[in-house]
């Protein structure tokens, strides 16, 4: 995993200013970074044929012999900006307003089989960016499931039919993010196991149980594996680091902390 490089931050959730303060409150340059706003189905598909170049490619797969997939690159755009990461702020707002904007190009009332197709349809497009070459960082909001067995209530991303317990477990890196301690005494941390309550995942197995929201340890983590590309799933409540935390990706070696201007995290 590279720490050089430019990142292509696509928001959904008007957190560009969020971040913006924290690379300030960092000494780090906004030109690392190009910020693309997406509110619409319309504008969604256009930052997908600017910056992305879906592809068929033949694979080795094992015993079976070879197998034939699509994958997504980044387009000549995105490598003559020299794009090296990814981040999509959040899934979840972008699952809702591809969802919001499907329901309202159909004047009838959607039945179960259309909600069955188009909530497919959204997963499918989250599940494709999990192939790019390049670093992947998705933040998504989590919401709470209780299982009928055994009462336990859990908490998994904001999405939609079953992409919610499927989704996190096609990443190299899921992480659910949280705050502990207010204001100046304020820690952000990463829960990198899975415990009752959620799903998260390390496929290094090498990093802490509970860490510091810090995406340059990921990056030494990746290196000795021999990690290019990781894809990272973080999973947080809203005032809980997710945003913020992508300063790491600059800022080599530091950890978040309420002094780092991290404060405002989101």
């Amino acid at each position: 995993m590279t720490t050089d490089g430019r990142m292509l931050y696509i928001d959904t959730e008007k957190s560009s200013a969020r971040l913006k303060v924290a690379l300030t409150r960092a000494g780090i340059s906004h030109d690392l970074v190009d910020f693309v706003r997406i509110d619409t189905e319309e504008e969604w598909n256009k930052l997908k044929e600017k910056a992305f170049v879906r592809q068929t490619v033949t694979v080795k797969n094992g015993f079976m012999g070879t197998e034939v997939l699509e994958r997504v690159f980044l387009s000549k755009w995105s490598i003559d900006r020299n794009i090296k990461f990814v981040s999509l702020d959040t899934a979840s707002s972008l699952n809702q307003k591809l969802r919001q904007n499907k329901r309202r190009k159909v004047s009838r009332k959607l039945n179960w089989d259309d909600w069955d197709l188009i909530n497919n349809q959204l997963i499918e497009t989250l599940l494709s960016l999990t192939t790019i070459d390049a670093t992947l960082i998705v933040n998504c909001h989590p919401k709470q499931v209780k299982d009928d067995d055994s009462g336990i209530i859990y908490e998994v991303p904001q999405l939609n039919g079953s992409a919610a317990e499927e989704y996190p477990k096609q990443f190299d890196f899921t992480f659910r993010s949280s705050v502990l301690g207010k204001g100046k005494s304020a820690s952000y941390i990463w829960a990198t196991r899975a415990s009752e309550r959620y799903f998260a995942k390390d496929i290094t197995d090498t990093l802490d149980e509970m860490m510091p929201q810090n995406f340059s340890v990921v990056a030494n983590a990746c290196e000795s594996a021999g990690i290019k590309n990781p894809k990272m799933l973080i999973i947080g409540k809203s005032g809980s680091g997710k945003t913020s935390a992508l300063v790491s990706l600059f800022k080599h070696g530091e950890a978040q902390d309420a002094d780092s201007g991290l404060s405002q995290a989101s």
